[in-house]
């Protein structure tokens, strides 16, 4: 069970760096962190979630995310998150806290078969 982070790319060209943590057959899990903090928010929880494949992205803005000066909407929001769905090519299990319920709702619009 390892630990990684993938720097991904966004259809815009942004950069988004995404923990990915546990053995590649478990369960995905994705983990979206509340506005103004990032992956590293999950660092103590991470190791407990055995079983399960953990992504965990930096937001736009972000953490060690690249911060554009523009798109920061809800709807580029929910992109972003989706974006390690895309890379995975794999259902996930969603674990959030109410401060990013906003990108989950708009999220789920935008890509329901992966949510």
């Amino acid at each position: 069970m390892g630990a990684e982070v993938l720097d991904l790319r966004l259809t815009t060209g942004i950069r988004i760096p995404c923990l990915v943590h546990g053995d590649s057959d478990a369960k995905p899990l994705l983990l979206l962190h509340a506005w103004s903090e990032s992956r590293r928010s999950f660092d103590r929880l991470v190791p407990l979630l055995r079983g399960f494949r953990v992504y965990a992205p930096d937001l736009r803005g972000q953490g060690d995310a690249e911060k554009p000066e523009h798109g920061y909407s809800l709807v580029e929001q929910a992109e972003d998150a989706s974006v390690p769905l895309v890379e995975v090519h794999e259902r996930v299990t969603r674990l959030r806290g109410p401060p990013s319920a906003p990108v989950r709702a708009t999220g789920a619009g935008q890509v329901p078969r992966r949510t």
